[in-house]
Parts: C-alpha cells; sequence; structure tokens
C-alpha cells in the first residue's frame, strides 16, 4: 500500500465478498455457473482453498458489500424463490417436461369441456 495512492481497497474488499459467498467446491460450481467466476485451476475444490486462504489477512474497507450480500440472503431465504427453483431444476429442466405439462393441461380441459357437452344434450 502506497501512502500516497487514495486506495478504497476495491480488489481486496471484492476477493473478501467472494470468499463470504464461497465456502466449499459446490459453491464455486454455482458461481461458474451463474458466470460469475471462470475457474482455470482445474478442480473447483482448490478454488474453493485459495480463496479461503487468500483472504484471511485482508485489509478492508468494511461494509462496501454488506447491502449487496443481504440482498443476496434475502432473495435465498425467500421460501416462494426456494420452491419455485426446485420445482424448475427437479421437474421442469428441459423444454420436453414443459411440453408436456401444457399438453396434459390441455387434454384435461378438453376432456372436461367433452363431458360437459356429452351431459347437456
Amino acid at each position: 500500500m502506497c501512502p500516497d495512492i487514495r486506495n478504497n481497497y476495491e480488489i481486496s474488499n471484492y476477493v473478501w465478498f467472494l470468499n463470504s459467498l464461497i465456502d466449499n467446491a459446490d459453491d464455486v460450481k454455482a458461481l461458474r455457473k451463474a458466470r460469475v467466476l471462470n475457474n482455470l485451476l482445474g478442480s473447483d475444490d482448490e478454488v474453493a482453498k485459495i480463496f479461503n486462504t487468500v483472504s484471511t489477512d485482508l485489509v478492508l474497507y468494511t461494509g462496501k458489500y454488506d447491502r449487496v450480500r443481504d440482498n443476496i440472503e434475502k432473495i435465498y431465504n425467500r421460501k416462494v424463490s426456494t420452491w419455485f427453483a426446485e420445482l424448475q431444476l427437479k421437474h421442469f429442466n428441459t423444454p420436453w417436461t414443459i411440453i408436456g405439462l401444457i399438453s396434459a393441461f390441455l387434454g384435461f380441459n378438453l376432456t372436461i369441456v367433452t363431458l360437459i357437452r356429452e351431459l347437456s344434450k
């Protein structure tokens, strides 16, 4: 750190922020899929270890990313968002499942309409 240069600790704050998001290889994988990180080290476990060791002795301007992290936690802790994400990942992860659901819905509605017409005759 040079005393003549104005420093807001942007790099060390960003490394600290990423470390607050990364605990293990699964977190690195999620950040890679979201295109936040680009892993050129080989394994996600190595990236997690690097972030967990590098960020131990950082000089920080605290509070810079607190609002961002709090907003991420609020979204993550919403039950409805979690349910929709699980529903999408487990049951509607391909276009064919969505097409199948729409087809089943249309078939069910057409069956009900046909039954109502037959009963009203």
